[in-house]
């Protein structure tokens, strides 16, 4: 078995692992809302957010988004300013092409794929944006709910892919 990684480690290597899976892609249509998908999941973002992605700078130096959770509890994730406008300049390239709902059906389609492609199909855009907060070392930012057991788990997974 292969030493476990640290947080910023792995989230490291699921970025380069992104990158990789990415440049098989044109620019063709697919290949334009794949690299939206993956934008948004490394981000911790799930893909719904698209249809109101409106990032706000924050004192902290970082961008800020909100999502609005399953009983309507607007969540504050925070995202880094290339994350923001790599989102919108993905974003941009295909916002019409589809009717939002439809949009947001491929999307998630797509990073199906991607995460089985790449053997991390446990992984929600949550363990993402937990994992990303935590390789900053801004764990005031974690989910309360996001538990260490979680964390191993995620790790074992990512440690696992090359």
């Amino acid at each position: 078995m292969s030493r476990m990684l640290d947080p910023s480690d792995a989230y490291e290597r699921l970025k380069r692992c992104a990158e990789r899976y990415l440049a098989q892609y044109e620019s063709d249509e697919t290949g334009r809302l794949m690299r939206l998908a993956v934008r948004l999941y490394l981000a911790g973002l799930p893909t719904a957010v698209i249809k109101d992605f409106v990032p706000v700078e924050r004192s902290n130096g970082l961008m800020a988004v909100t999502v609005v959770g399953g009983k309507k509890i607007p969540h504050l994730y925070y995202l880094t300013r290339e994350e923001a406008e790599d989102i919108l300049s993905a974003y941009k390239g295909v916002k019409d092409l589809y009717p939002v709902g439809t949009l947001i059906r491929r999307l998630q389609a797509l990073l199906k794929t991607f995460k089985e492609d790449c053997g991390i199909e446990g992984l929600t855009w949550s363990d993402v944006y937990n994992l990303k907060v935590m390789a900053w070392g801004m764990e005031k930012f974690k989910s309360p709910k996001y538990t260490e057991k979680r964390l191993q788990m995620v790790l074992e997974v990512l440690s696992a892919i090359k």
